[in-house]
C-alpha cells in the first residue's frame, strides 16, 4: 500500500512547481497585454529580461518568507471554490481600479483595444493570480498535511 501514496507524491510536487511558476507567469502575460494595449513594441530581449525579473523577485520572495502557514483542509470541504471566491473578491476590485485607470488613461490614436476589453484583461489576470496563489498555498497544505509528523504550522 505504500507504493501508490509515494508514487503520488512527486506528481503532487510537480502540480505545486508548476503553481508556483504560474504565479510568476500571470504578471508576465498581464504586463505584456498592458504594453500591447498602448502599443508599446517588446522585443526578445525585453521578453526575457521581463521573465528573469519576475523569477528572480518570485526567488527573493520564496526566501524572505520561506513558509507560509498551512491552511486547515479538513474545515474546508472545496478548496478549488474558495480559491475561486478569492480570486472574484481580487478580480472585483481589480475590474474596479483598472477601469478608472484606463478611463484616466492616454491611449494612442487610433484606440487600439476598447475600454471593457482593457478593464476585463486587469480583471481577469487579478483572478488568475489570486487564485494560483491561493490554490498554491492549499496545495502546500494538502503536501505538509500529507506527510506523517507534519501538521499545521502556527
Amino acid at each position: 500500500m505504500a507504493a501508490p501514496a509515494q508514487s503520488k507524491a512527486p506528481l503532487a510536487s510537480w502540480r505545486l512547481r508548476l503553481l508556483r511558476l504560474s504565479q510568476t507567469m500571470v504578471p508576465a502575460i498581464w504586463i505584456v497585454g498592458v504594453a500591447e494595449f498602448r502599443r508599446w513594441p517588446l522585443g526578445p530581449i525585453d521578453y526575457a529580461a521581463l521573465i528573469a525579473f519576475l523569477l528572480a523577485l518570485q526567488t527573493i520572495r520564496r526566501r524572505v518568507r520561506p513558509t507560509e502557514r498551512t491552511i486547515d483542509l479538513h474545515s474546508i470541504r472545496n478548496p478549488s471554490l474558495i480559491a475561486a471566491l478569492v480570486g472574484g473578491m481580487t478580480a472585483t476590485m481589480a475590474l474596479l481600479l483598472g477601469g478608472v485607470f484606463e478611463s484616466l488613461a492616454r491611449q494612442p490614436e487610433p484606440e487600439h483595444a476598447p475600454w471593457w476589453l482593457r478593464t476585463i484583461w486587469h480583471g481577469a489576470c487579478a483572478f488568475a493570480s489570486a487564485y494560483a496563489g491561493f490554490f498554491t498555498r492549499i496545495e502546500a497544505s494538502r503536501l505538509a498535511q500529507a506527510r506523517p509528523g507534519t501538521g499545521s504550522a502556527t
